[in-house]
């Protein structure tokens, strides 16, 4: 919820009309650094991020802390660039398939979401990418999203690959007409941990984004 928060205020500062009316200017700074000392209070000894303090931690979760770290960055906020890197050295050892800590019925998700928030750090792994690509069919939405996002963010991106990836991504988005109009009816998914918080919401915003 604290990540959540700070990252949503984050990615509305640059709509000033909002950012003005909401006020987050003055809230963005303390929001942030609750949330950045929530997340250093909750590092396991795998180095993983849990939802409370000594709780284990998750790889989603983890990647979701490193992102809120780098936008944080951007938006010249103060924060812990020793805990920030320890974070990223741990996001890359769970691109291997055989990492331990990974959710069983979550792994390939978890992946690709350690993968683009990897990417968000300039820090994307070129090879993870492209064998994650190659699962596109068994991702659920969010995730193949998150590699599409991954890779097209790269330069010289394999453009055929992306296309190819945009189209398997596509075809799990239901439009139906309604009145002559175009209708969202829902995203064709796969069930996924309770755990990494899936929703329709959540996998619509991947999609979009």
């Amino acid at each position: 919820q604290r990540i959540a928060l700070a990252s949503s205020e984050l990615a509305l500062l640059p709509f000033a009309p909002i950012a003005g009316a909401e006020g987050l200017q003055a809230r963005v700074g303390g929001d942030v650094a609750a949330a950045l000392q929530a997340i250093a209070q909750a590092v396991d000894e795998n180095g993983l991020v849990g939802y409370w303090p000594h709780t284990r931690g998750l790889v989603t979760l983890t990647a979701w802390s490193y992102e809120l770290m780098i936008r944080a960055q951007a938006a010249h906020l103060p924060v812990d660039t020793t805990l920030r890197d320890r974070l990223a050295t741990v996001l890359n050892q769970s691109l291997r398939s055989d990492y331990p800590h990974l959710l069983t019925d979550a792994a390939l998700v978890e992946r690709a979401t350690a993968l683009y928030a990897l990417a968000v750090g300039g820090k994307l792994d070129a090879a993870y990418a492209s064998e994650l690509a190659r699962t596109a069919g068994a991702l659920n939405t969010s995730g193949l999203a998150m590699v599409v996002s991954a890779i097209a963010a790269t330069p010289n991106a394999d453009r055929a690959l992306v296309a190819g990836l945009l189209e398997t991504l596509w075809s799990r988005v239901h439009v139906l007409a309604h009145n002559g109009q175009p209708e969202f009816a829902g995203i064709a998914d796969y069930d996924s941990d309770p755990l990494i918080l899936p929703s329709e919401t959540r996998s619509l915003a991947e999609v979009t984004r």
